[in-house]
């Protein structure tokens, strides 16, 4: 037997960033393999190499618990890191959020007309994209489409500008950007 697939049977998820994950992963799983060495080796500092040979020559109740140890511990660290890039990337989201809202409000204080018009005007046109889909072929014509994306993105930046903007038009304790 090799040592993944004694490992795997002791500790899959340490097993697992090891063999097939590998990357930064593997380098935590490797860290937690090693910091746990004693446990396997009988001392503290083996190598990786030591560690290999000490697994797949056998592995003592001990070892096997510390094994089990080591992985429970692996397991916390990749959910402390999960949580924390998800806290990340729901900061950066509303950070960019912030920022669009921000270039928005001043668009609309510009002294410039085609700097405050330009939002309304891709409004009052899908507008009318939309209607048109349902005018014309009452006339028999055939209407112009966008694509299916296309469509799809013009509506939700339109429906999400739309909402906050109206949240905030109806309560002015409400912010434009919906965070208040």
């Amino acid at each position: 037997m090799d040592w993944k697939s004694i490992l795997g049977g002791v500790a899959p998820t340490l097993a697992t960033a090891l063999s097939v994950v590998g990357g930064p992963a593997g380098m935590v799983a490797g860290a937690a393999l090693r910091a746990d060495s004693s446990a396997v080796l009988g001392r503290e500092d083996g190598t990786t190499d030591q560690v290999t040979q000490a697994i797949t020559a056998g592995l003592s109740p001990d070892a096997i618990a510390a094994l089990q140890k080591a992985d429970n511990d692996f397991k916390v660290q990749m959910a402390q890191i999960s949580a924390a890039t998800v806290q990340k990337e729901i900061e950066a989201a509303s950070s960019a959020i912030g920022d669009v809202n921000a270039t928005m409000q001043a668009e609309a204080k510009a002294d410039h007309w085609p700097t405050y018009t330009w939002r309304p005007f891709i409004g009052f046109m899908f507008g009318l994209y939309v209607g048109s889909l349902f005018v014309l072929p009452l006339f028999h014509v055939q209407p112009v489409t966008l694509s299916a994306d296309m469509t799809l993105t013009i509506a939700a930046v339109l429906g999400v500008a739309s909402f906050f903007r109206g949240k905030a038009q109806a309560d002015p304790r409400v912010r434009a950007d919906g965070r208040g």
